[in-house]
């Protein structure tokens, strides 16, 4: 019987519980399971740079956000009224009352 082909019908190593035992007891972490013996540029990087985690990317959301309102309260503050135009109207913004199609 071939080693792996034993390994992999032994019902006792189907408990995923034994596997944390296995990395505790090796002194591997979490995330030195997924790292590789290749160099660092080749190989898959298994730690993020500090942006890349959620409270570093709320705090970047929070700082766009309040730049954001502080860009368009500036522009609210520069509301320009203008006279509106009314059809029919004499020319003055005053409406020009129609006669009515019954009414002559």
């Amino acid at each position: 019987m071939h080693f792996n082909e034993r390994l992999a019908n032994s019902s006792a190593l189907r408990n995923p519980e034994l596997v944390r035992k296995l990395m505790d007891f090796a002194g591997i972490s979490q995330e030195e399971q997924y790292k590789s013996s290749l160099p660092e540029g080749l190989a898959v990087r298994t730690q993020f740079p500090e942006g890349a985690y959620v409270d570093e990317l709320i705090k970047s959301h929070q700082k766009i956000a309040a730049k954001r309102e502080i860009d368009q309260k500036g522009k609210r503050e520069r509301l320009e009224f203008v006279a509106g135009k009314s059809e029919g109207g004499d020319g003055t913004g005053q409406p020009v009352k129609k006669k009515s199609r019954f009414h002559e």
